[in-house]
């Protein structure tokens, strides 16, 4: 089913199109706390309001002027926050995309041979491709751009440095304030990858899921047109407290010389609208099979419609979510609601994750021995993916690295930005956060303020203790 072209109201109400499974969409609540906090007002007959004082006309003292001052930066404060336009940033280009729903898109037997697949396949490690590849320390990211060759303009940083800042920046999806450290943990998400036909082909359950029926006729609904043949399929592990970032898929495009363009720039391409002929639609299915069904959190998040509010989509078990995931800018909720706590998960170690058959747990460990943390199967969110390219297979088409650089140039004059760095990382950085522009969370303050205060030096490490 499809929700393209429906409004907010007709959303919310579930009277839009065909949809009828009115327990997987979920508006999300506009914040509404600081303009009640500002419109709260005594009742006329309330025993705190006192009599006009007959000492209007004295000055003030210092304290009193110290005081009176600090409630007028408080009350600015609060107008600042809550009264300023929120930016909105999804470009129109990005909107209205198709989305399809299916409440019952895999049978009890193909979650239950998906659940065994990945119980006897081995060791599981970290995701690969957003924001768990940024150290938490961030020095990873400063110095992503330093092994470039000299004269090149191009940073070919292979971060994602788009959404880690975004990520960090904002707490992720549910706005939490939370340290650097914190959130990177709650980002460690686990993946299996079968990149390949021979991959696909030699697991059992994964061509059965690829060789539906149901799987070719979502796949072209959603290209509006003939998809190719699955090309990727990935299995996603979340534990209690993970999240996923605010993210734009990119698939692989390369250059002139049939190098991998660094995914920021293809991000900032997508983002610009300027080389739409460039990227080749693609259509994503993405099912859940976890078995656990009183959970909270880990919806799938989109950002589709015109006004702004996020549309969410429950993670049933046997569910299925189709869309372009390189046209739909995208996220999961938090897991086991936005107050979980964040996996006890070291950095800088080799993180990896398995089943343990005579106890019937998965096992967290780090460097293969030292375990880290237990889970009961219920607990875990599995949701397995497959990606296709849509339209017929064509040659492969190749870009020129500085003449995308050149075009995202003149997009960033046409938005006035008055002068263009020069340096590959500082362009690089210029362009991401004044182009690749990703919504903000719904929380009254949507910006992340513990992380503001780490990156304002040690004099500020008391505020960020205190918060």
């Amino acid at each position: 089913m499809e929700v393209r072209g429906c409004s907010s109201e007709s959303i919310a109400s579930m009277s839009c199109g065909n949809l009828s499974y009115s327990g997987l969409f979920h508006r999300r609540p506009k914040a509404t706390y600081c303009r009640s906090l500002l419109s709260r007002q005594r009742p006329p007959d309330s025993p705190y309001i006192q009599p006009p004082s007959p000492h209007l006309d004295l000055p003030l003292t210092p304290r009193k002027s110290l005081v009176s001052s600090a409630f007028v930066v408080a009350l600015a404060v609060v107008l600042i926050v809550c009264y300023l336009p929120r930016r909105f940033a999804v470009p129109f280009h990005l909107l209205e995309q198709p989305v399809q729903v299916e409440g019952s898109y895999l049978s009890a037997v193909e979650a239950s041979a998906l659940r065994g697949l990945i119980r006897g396949g081995g060791p599981i490690h970290v995701r690969k491709g957003h924001v768990a590849e940024v150290a938490f320390s961030t020095a990873e990211e400063e110095h992503c751009c330093d092994s470039y060759a000299p004269g090149s303009s191009l940073c070919n940083c292979q971060l994602r440095t788009d959404v880690s800042h975004h990520y960090y920046r904002t707490g992720g999806p549910d706005g939490l304030k939370e340290s650097t450290l914190s959130l990177w943990r709650r980002a460690q998400t686990f993946q299996v990858s079968f990149a390949s036909p021979e991959a696909i082909e030699g697991q059992s359950a994964i061509r059965h899921l690829v060789g539906k029926k149901r799987t070719y006729a979502l796949l072209a609904s959603t290209c509006h047109a003939d998809a190719q043949p699955v090309s990727t399929v990935t299995i996603d592990i979340l534990l209690p407290g993970q999240v996923m970032p605010v993210e734009l898929s990119v698939p692989p495009n390369r250059s002139a010389n049939q190098s991998v363009l660094p995914p920021w720039l293809q991000s900032t391409m997508m983002f610009s609208g300027r080389f739409g002929d460039v990227f080749t639609p693609t259509a994503e299915i993405t099912a859940f099979f976890h078995s656990g069904r009183d959970m909270e959190g880990g919806a799938v998040r989109l950002w589709q419609g015109h006004d702004g509010v996020a549309l969410d989509v429950s993670p049933t078990p046997l569910a299925a979510i189709a869309m372009d995931s390189s046209r739909v800018v995208h996220t999961r909720s938090t897991l086991h609601a936005p107050g979980s706590v964040a996996p006890p998960l070291p950095p800088n170690r080799l993180l990896a994750l398995h089943y343990d058959p005579s106890t019937q747990r998965w096992v967290v460990t780090a460097d293969g021995t030292e375990v880290v943390a237990t889970y009961r199967e219920e607990a875990l969110r599995f949701s397995v993916t497959m990606v296709s390219k849509c339209g017929s297979p064509a040659a492969p088409h190749f870009v020129d690295s500085s003449a995308v650089l050149d075009t995202l140039k003149q997009e960033l004059i046409r938005r006035k930005v008055g002068h263009i760095e020069v340096e590959p990382q500082a362009l690089q950085r210029q362009l991401t956060r004044t182009i690749v522009r990703y919504p903000l969370p719904p929380t009254d303050v949507p910006y992340n303020l513990c992380w503001q205060l780490e990156h304002l030096g040690d004099w500020a490490s008391p505020f960020t203790r205190i918060i």
